[in-house]
């Protein structure tokens, strides 16, 4: 019987919405229909991935043996009467449980489809509270942020020019404010200067009115950027493994080392993978997360320096999703081992060097070279694997 895959990458935004016939902003929808096929790589063969136009059949015949190759629109499935184990798009979200409402699933978690209690999964005031559990549980200011250093949520422009100040005061970098719903690396503001601009206090009174709240966090100096992976089934948390990822000056992912990292933690030894996931692990199991849902979510956590040492924030933000993190581990097994291999999100037209790199394949791995993942077509964004050999 199978499941029922689906690409929605602006989920948060759909979320913040809150209507189920949501018209995607210009950005997200350019990604959906770009990279619509990724979720083949979390499939099964018996899976099946709903997209909104057809796939190129030399994309299909080339994974046909090795991943879901059965991709089928809204009206096909409607047609063909099919039955699905799960539905498992990238984000649950009142949009995208509107487009198989009318499909038959066995599995009945989501029966009543996307409920009120199900939007403060994706709302960083639910990961600024879990960041405020794990510093009460877990008090180490000498490698954690101090307390002074935790999320703080503004509910007025007020609150978010009071935190801004004392961040300077207190001879901080700087500060970063995140709307409460956003993605794609969309939604935030760094500032390394004192000031606050009209143009940022119009941007923050926009997202309190829109939102209700704005997240207002201490800039740090970033070494490394990291995201711890778990699975959510019947309240039980697993823990699926860490992969290392970068993302551009204004958050937007570009990046992920491709395996499954158990053991050390970047360029940080005061605490390891398997501590910090039971750490992680002890407070999910207190929070929404837990109660409220299943499937894959994800930690972002982050390296950086502090009056020359190395500290580590537990958690930057809380994706309740798939991510590409969790993508890029999926994909191990199509590499050569002894290469350096990375899974890239990236515009076409600004990487034609990567795409002209041939990829040189040794018993169905990619050893060096370009492995595209998505479908040779007109369009602004592709993904895939670079190797490049030790």
């Amino acid at each position: 019987m199978g499941s029922l895959y689906f690409f929605n990458p602006g989920c948060e935004l759909e979320v913040a919405n809150g209507s189920k016939n949501y018209n995607l902003q210009k950005f997200p929808k350019i990604l959906e229909n770009d990279l619509r096929t990724l979720p083949m790589f979390f499939a099964e063969k018996n899976d099946t991935v709903l997209i909104n136009k057809p796939i190129e059949n030399t994309f299909i015949n080339t994974w046909k043996d090795r991943f879901c190759t059965c991709f089928m629109t809204v009206d096909e499935i409607k047609k063909q009467e099919k039955k699905f184990e799960k539905f498992i798009p990238w984000g649950i979200s009142p949009r995208a449980f509107h487009l198989v409402e009318e499909m038959n699933f066995s599995d009945n978690f989501y029966k009543n489809g996307f409920e009120n209690k199900h939007k403060k999964l994706f709302s960083r005031e639910s990961s600024a509270d879990f960041c405020k559990k794990f510093y009460k549980e877990f008090p180490f200011d000498e490698i954690f942020p101090k307390k002074n250093e935790l999320p703080f949520i503004a509910k007025t422009v007020e609150e978010a020019t009071l935190f801004f100040k004392e961040k300077f005061s207190e001879k901080a970098l700087g500060a970063v404010f995140k709307a409460p719903f956003a993605s794609s690396g969309r939604g935030v503001r760094i500032f390394r200067n004192n000031s606050l601009t009209d143009n940022i206090l119009q941007w923050t009174g926009f997202v309190i009115k829109t939102q209700g709240a704005v997240e207002c966090e201490t800039f740090f100096d970033r070494k490394q950027d990291f995201s711890m992976h778990y699975k959510i089934e019947g309240k039980k948390i697993e823990f699926k493994g860490m992969s290392l990822f970068e993302t551009a000056d204004n958050g937007f992912y570009l990046s992920s080392r491709i395996g499954k990292f158990f053991d050390k933690l970047p360029l940080f030894n005061a605490l390891n993978v398997k501590q910090l996931a039971e750490y992680q692990t002890k407070i999910l199991e207190k929070t929404v997360y837990t109660e409220n849902y299943s499937g894959n979510l994800g930690i972002d956590c982050m390296v950086y320096s502090q009056n020359g040492n190395l500290k580590l924030n537990p958690c930057v933000e809380i994706n309740c999703r798939n991510s590409m993190g969790a993508l890029a581990m999926n994909l191990e097994d199509l590499t050569e081992k002894g290469s350096k291999c990375s899974f890239h999100v990236f515009q076409k037209q600004k990487s034609a060097e990567m795409l002209s790199k041939k990829p040189q394949i040794i018993s169905g791995k990619l050893k060096s070279g370009f492995l595209s993942l998505t479908p040779q077509e007109n369009g602004i964004f592709a993904a895939g694997i670079l190797a490049e050999e030790i």
